[in-house]
């Protein structure tokens, strides 16, 4: 088999099994438990019945629009509130969807009846000025069901874009941590801790936010491809994978662009960061090749295009509670939105569901075990010290001081710094948007808008890392606490809806809300695909 049919073979395995464990994390979280799910279904399903005008509510605040959908879709709002901030309480407590009721009725002159779910009604929702794209992906079931399963259909859909992207990513950096190297090219190790990097991208959170009907999952998807084909430029030495490379971190930065008010200026740090991390030499070269410039021109109309959009359509309005009289002050604002950075990291990696921006209260963690969290810290940590004490000790044989003079230096400099320049934007950026605009808005940030920044942090990080006995048990012990920690989560998410927080650790027999599928079905095809994942890491076939 050549090594074009490997790499293709390889991406439809990653591909496969990535989207079995988001169609897993679908099945165990409820119709509308995600954060903003039913405005994003409602948009979705106005997008697909052809409505890309935007017509502002009345005596509503300017981000909410009127659009036409099926009536059906109008009660998605009322279907979660029994259980959305209440993490003791079941998903019974919701019923069915659609309800069993009629929804509205009309009296006629003989009798009652019910209009149907099908008929085109206004719905109010506050996501109507987004960009289009995601809703046209993720929209068409509207087109075909008015009930439950249309929903499903949607994140069904969505979880396969998403897969695409994170499959791919997997792929090319396996191609590029395996890559075998010729005898004149010994300053350029196996990079083992690389494909860990992107694996550890994926958090819980990640895959939670990729399972449900948000373009939030999709953007931090896309944002994965975008970080990772810029290591894989940094490393690449063959044309083959340096085409992958440009081409998808092209069709990845388009991706981003197109999903959400800050996705053009996500994918613009992104960029700036990547720069840096290539190096002035790298960057030039890169830019040289003739394909590099005509998918970079294409690739600018396009993110152009899509900040048109959100200019024209005020995309970056928000509801919120305005400050009218005694306004705190910027540095007060600040300093609230930096003491607030805890928080955000930790919905970062591990929280689900509606989540409560006001209060930090431990209990509305979905996680059974507290300590998982900051195993993921731990481990993240762990890794990137190992990555940066591997080079610093390949480097002039081992002398620091040696390689801190030499001339190699100038571009592991730049990453070194590239990604402490990304961890300050992943922490910084929040406060400054926050505290220019609380007074307006109020606090209404949440982790997971910066989650397309903070994904490169792993993916850059571990791709430094030389090979060495250290790094090659380090990654495969890390692997394998990516798919247990993994596992946990979609435990916790399912014990969380099916008995409440509160409820009984065992789960497969109890009287509260169910998943369309058997738990314990969806467990064991979770834990299958995640072995698969890891054992395709760990035992890779060697791509030339």
């Amino acid at each position: 088999m050549n090594s074009r049919l490997q790499f293709y073979r390889l991406a439809g395995i990653f591909v496969v099994t990535i989207f079995a464990t988001q169609l897993c994390w679908s099945l165990a979280t409820p119709l509308f438990s995600g954060p903003d799910e039913p405005t994003q279904v409602i948009k979705a399903a106005s997008v697909a019945h052809g409505e890309l005008s935007i017509t502002q509510a009345h005596r509503y605040p300017s981000p909410y629009t009127i659009v036409r959908v099926p009536r059906i879709y109008t009660e998605s709002s009322n279907y979660p509130l029994c259980f959305m901030f209440q993490p003791t309480q079941s998903a019974k407590c919701a019923g069915s969807f659609p309800p069993k009721i009629p929804i509205t009725t009309t009296r006629t002159a003989n009798n009652r009846s019910s209009h149907p779910p099908s008929q085109m009604v206004g719905a109010l929702t506050y996501v109507g000025r987004y960009p289009p794209l995601y809703y046209l992906l993720v929209g068409l079931p509207g087109l075909l069901s008015t009930t439950s399963f249309s929903v499903y259909l949607m994140r069904t859909l969505s979880d396969l874009v998403s897969s695409v992207l994170i499959g791919v990513s997997l792929c090319l950096a396996l191609d590029i941590s395996q890559s075998k190297l010729r005898a004149s090219e010994r300053d350029l190790s196996i990079r083992p801790l690389f494909t860990i990097g992107v694996l550890f991208a994926i958090v819980p959170a990640f895959q939670f936010a990729s399972s449900v009907v948000n373009p939030n999952g999709l953007e931090a998807a896309a944002a994965l491809g975008l970080w990772t084909s810029i290591a894989c430029l940094k490393f690449s030495r063959t044309e083959i994978q340096s085409k992958r490379s440009v081409y998808f971190c092209a069709i990845s930065a388009c991706v981003e662009a197109s999903m959400r008010g800050l996705s053009p200026f996500w994918v613009a740090c992104s960029l700036l960061v990547g720069v840096l991390y290539l190096g002035k030499t790298r960057s030039l070269e890169i830019w040289s090749w003739r394909y590099t410039k005509v998918i970079g021109a294409i690739s600018l109309i396009v993110c152009l295009a899509d900040s048109a959009w959100i200019f024209l359509a005020n995309t970056l309005e928000i509801a919120g509670t305005s400050c009218t009289q005694n306004c705190p002050s910027l540095y007060r604002n600040a300093a609230r939105a930096f003491g607030n950075t805890w928080q955000y990291v930790h919905q970062l990696i591990g929280t689900f569901g509606w989540i409560n921006l006001i209060t930090n209260n431990p209990a509305r963690n979905t996680s059974i075990f507290g300590w998982e969290f900051w195993i993921y810290l731990g481990v993240i940590f762990t890794l990137l010290t190992v990555s940066v004490y591997s080079w610093m000790r390949t480097k002039s044989q081992g002398h620091v001081t040696g390689a801190l003079l030499g001339r190699s230096q100038l571009s592991i400099d730049a990453q070194v710094v590239a990604i402490v320049g990304l961890l300050c934007l992943v922490v910084f950026l929040p406060v400054v948007i926050q505290a220019s605009q609380a007074n307006r808005f109020g606090f209404i940030w949440q982790g997971r808008y910066v989650m397309p920044l903070a994904t490169g942090l792993p993916v850059l990080g571990l791709a430094m890392a030389k090979d060495g006995t250290l790094t090659r048990n380090l990654g495969k012990i890390a692997g394998i606490l990516w798919g247990i920690l993994g596992c946990i989560s979609l435990y916790a998410t399912l014990h969380r809806y099916m008995v409440g927080t509160s409820g009984s650790l065992f789960i497969f027999s109890n009287n509260g809300w169910s998943p369309p599928i058997s738990a314990a079905i969806i467990c064991a095809l979770y834990l299958i695909c995640t072995v698969v994942i890891v054992r395709a890491i760990a035992k890779p076939m060697q791509l030339p």
